[in-house]
C-alpha cells in the first residue's frame, strides 16, 4: 500500500563528476567519492533529513520541514566547497528543492515535488540552489536566506556563494 506525505525533497548534483573522476585514479575518484558523500551525510544528519537514494554522484533526501531542507543545502554548498578549495579540486555542486505530497512506495518516494526538485536541480548553475516557490513559502521567517526570482514562475534561486 503507498502512503502519501507532505515533505521537502532535496536532490544534489556534483557538477563535472565525470570529467572530474576521468582525470583521477580509479583509486583517488573512489576516495572523492566517498569524502563527498560523508560530507553529505554529516549535514543530512544534522539536519533531520533522510537519505532516500544515491544518484551516482547526487543524493535524494527528503525532510519534514522545508526549513531544515534549505538549511542543508546551504550547508552542503559550503562543505562541498570547502573540500574542493582543501583537495585544490574544482568542485561545484547544484541542488533543487520542492515541497508538496509525496507518494511513498517501500523505501522510495513518487510525486510532482520528486519531479520538480530533479529538474530545479538540473537546471542550477554550480554553486547554486533552486527552489521551488513553495518551499520559501512553507520556510518562512524560519529561514534567513536570501532569495531572487529565477524568472519562472515557480522557482526561486539561493545562492550560497558570494
Amino acid at each position: 500500500m503507498a502512503l502519501t506525505e507532505n515533505l521537502t525533497v532535496l536532490f544534489t548534483d556534483l557538477v563535472g563528476s565525470t570529467e572530474l573522476t576521468s582525470a583521477l585514479t580509479v583509486e583517488a575518484a573512489d576516495e572523492l567519492r566517498r569524502q563527498h558523500f560523508s560530507l553529505l551525510r554529516q549535514a543530512i544528519a544534522s539536519h533531520g533529513g533522510t537519505e532516500v537514494k544515491s544518484l551516482g554522484d547526487g543524493l535524494m533526501v527528503v525532510f519534514t520541514s522545508a526549513a531544515s531542507a534549505l538549511a542543508c543545502a546551504v550547508v552542503m554548498q559550503q562543505l562541498v566547497e570547502r573540500h574542493g578549495a582543501t583537495a585544490d579540486l574544482p568542485l561545484l555542486m547544484r541542488i533543487g528543492v520542492s515541497a508538496g505530497e509525496l507518494v511513498r512506495e517501500g523505501d522510495d518516494y513518487f510525486g510532482e515535488p520528486v519531479i520538480e526538485a530533479s529538474r530545479l536541480c538540473g537546471d542550477a548553475d554550480g554553486g547554486q540552489i533552486l527552489v521551488a516557490d513553495l518551499v520559501r513559502a512553507l520556510a518562512g521567517r524560519r529561514c534567513p536566506l536570501a532569495f531572487s526570482s529565477r524568472g519562472c514562475s515557480s522557482s526561486r534561486a539561493c545562492r550560497t556563494r558570494s
